[in-house]
């Protein structure tokens, strides 16, 4: 293999080492805000999203410069044409790749309905509060409760 197959073939290596190294980074960020979001820690979660942000533009680099040492046009297609050995440890590297993003979007998908259910039950929060000190009843549609309605009909006083 000339020398110039053996630096792309390590640029490789180490480009798919990059993006599962930023992955771990982000599960690990990942979980750190489903900690934040469930403690309600506002400060926190903003320094994980910040530090959520400086993953995902790690991660493109890695995967521009991944794209750019391919010797084929596929990944696979790339891994075949590598020695055996090489190969192998290139072959592994991506399986391992493939799970974290598995597992990334899995965590994603649970922090997003934490996310979802926060807002839910901050709105029912204010719908009550809003009851509370404005003293009306609620208004109901057809999908359930609408939220507060305000008379058009000045009163009185006005």
């Amino acid at each position: 293999m000339s020398s110039s197959a053996d630096a792309s073939r390590t640029t490789l290596e180490a480009a798919l080492r990059d993006v599962h190294a930023t992955l771990v980074g982000l599960l690990e960020a990942a979980g750190e805000q489903r900690a934040a979001l469930e403690s309600r820690d506002r400060e926190r979660l903003e320094a994980v999203s910040a530090r959520q942000e400086s993953l995902t533009l790690r991660l493109e680099h890695a995967e521009r410069v991944r794209m750019t040492c391919m010797p084929a046009a596929s990944l696979e297609e790339s891994i075949a044409l590598l020695p055996a050995e090489p190969g192998r440890r290139i072959a592994r590297l991506t399986a391992a790749i493939r799970q974290s993003v598995l597992d990334l979007r899995e965590q994603h998908a649970r922090n997003a309905a934490l996310l979802q259910r926060s807002l839910e039950l901050t709105g029912h929060t204010l719908q009550f509060l809003q009851r509370l000190v404005l003293g009306q009843p609620p208004t109901y549609s057809p999908s359930g409760l609408a939220g507060m309605s305000h008379s058009l009909v000045l009163d009185g006083r006005a």
